[in-house]
């Protein structure tokens, strides 16, 4: 069994995490032999055959604009190491935001890859969230443009799952498809190397400690001001 994930690589722990919590569930659920074919998302052209990645050798501003002109006829016409999975998993992330239609990986990935392959081999869009500013928790107002990257997102997937009430209202607004909040695949991610927590006896208790890396704790302050740009 084949699995493509789209995740993160050494880039956001947040994202390892809930990669590890999905191949957790996945190898409880399937018992065969399985193979995970992982995408950094950040670096979409590494998910095209032959890779052309290393070939372009440009980076930056340079990389960004590439992906944003061509990004989605390169993933439509191009093979790619996702060709051939039994499933495609996006492995959680903010998946919508201020922009999101311009991100990295939207072009190359979702309007190419994604749309090419999906009536073939089913993709399923999990444990997605929302990255707005607290002050717009009950009144985003999203572009033309990202409105229709979040229906394309809900069209391509068989099962849309979002960590957060924001993006379900977000996803159910704009695209009418029915997404449901569960709790995030990243509370499972430990019990990927190690064995599912159990208490011994009423004394003796194993827990877990949680940390938040993120400096600042998130993207945003209180009154709206984007972290990112202090660090």
């Amino acid at each position: 069994m084949k699995i493509g994930m789209i995740s993160t690589l050494n880039t956001n722990i947040g994202d390892d995490f809930i990669r590890d919590g999905i191949q957790y569930l996945i190898n409880k659920r399937f018992d065969k032999d399985k193979e995970f074919v992982i995408i950094n998302k950040h670096r979409p052209l590494s998910a095209v055959l032959p890779s052309v990645d290393a070939l372009l050798g440009v980076s930056g501003r340079a990389r960004n604009e590439i992906l944003i002109r061509a990004g989605k006829n390169i993933g439509l016409n191009l093979k790619s190491k996702l060709d051939d999975c039994d499933i495609i998993i996006q492995c959680g992330t903010p998946i919508v935001w201020h922009g999101c239609s311009k991100s990295e990986w939207a072009g190359l990935i979702w309007e190419g890859i994604l749309e090419k392959v999906n009536k073939k081999i089913p993709v399923l869009n999990i444990a997605g969230g929302s990255c707005f500013a607290w002050t717009e928790r009950n009144n985003v107002v999203m572009s033309d443009e990202d409105r229709c990257f979040v229906r394309l997102m809900s069209r391509i997937s068989r099962v849309t799952t979002v960590r957060d009430s924001l993006a379900e209202n977000i996803f159910n607004n704009i695209s009418g498809s029915a997404v449901k909040t569960i709790p995030c695949t990243a509370f499972l991610a430990a019990s990927l190397y190690k064995k599912d927590i159990r208490q011994e006896s009423i004394e003796k208790v194993h827990v877990d400690v949680l940390f938040n890396y993120m400096p600042g704790g998130g993207h945003f302050d209180l009154e709206g001001l984007k972290l990112a740009s202090l660090w």
